[in-house]
C-alpha cells in the first residue's frame, strides 16, 4: 500500500520580494508539502505520533527558516526550505520522495490573481 502525507497551504508571512520596498511590506507565502513514503509510515497501525510525521513540528521548521531573512525570488525561498525539509525528514527517520510548493499569494503583477508557485522535488 503507498502512503502519502499532504500539507496544504500553510501560510507564512514573509519577507519577500526583489525591491527594498516590497521586501519592508511582510506578505503571505502557501506552503504546499507532499511526501510520498518509501514504506508503510508505522504510525498508521500503532496510532502513535512519535511513529508518524509531526507536521505541527515540520511546519514550525518551515517558518523558522522563511522567516530567518528576506528573500528575493521565489525559488530560492523554495529551494532552501525543500533543502531544510529533507534534512528534517531524514534525521526522523524517513524515505520517500518529497514535493515542497512555495506559493507567492499576492506578487506585484497586475491581473495576476492565483500567485506564482515554485516547485522542489527529490528523493529523501
Amino acid at each position: 500500500m503507498k502512503q502519502i502525507l499532504r500539507i496544504n497551504s500553510y501560510e507564512v508571512w514573509m519577507s519577500l520580494g526583489v525591491t527594498k520596498e516590497e521586501q519592508a511590506q511582510l506578505q503571505p507565502v502557501h506552503f504546499d508539502i507532499t511526501l510520498h513514503f518509501e514504506k508503510s509510515v508505522k504510525g498508521s497501525a500503532t496510532d502513535h505520533l512519535d511513529d508518524a510525521i509531526n507536521y505541527a513540528a515540520l511546519v514550525s521548521h518551515i517558518k523558522q527558516v522563511a522567516t530567518a531573512r528576506s528573500f528575493n525570488l521565489i525559488e530560492n525561498l523554495c529551494f532552501i526550505t525543500h533543502q531544510h525539509l529533507t534534512d528534517w525528514v531524514r534525521k526522523h527517520g524517513f524515505a520517500g520522495e518529497l514535493v515542497t510548493e512555495a506559493t507567492k499569494m499576492r506578487p506585484p503583477v497586475p491581473a495576476l490573481q492565483g500567485g506564482v508557485k515554485f516547485t522542489c522535488q527529490s528523493s529523501v
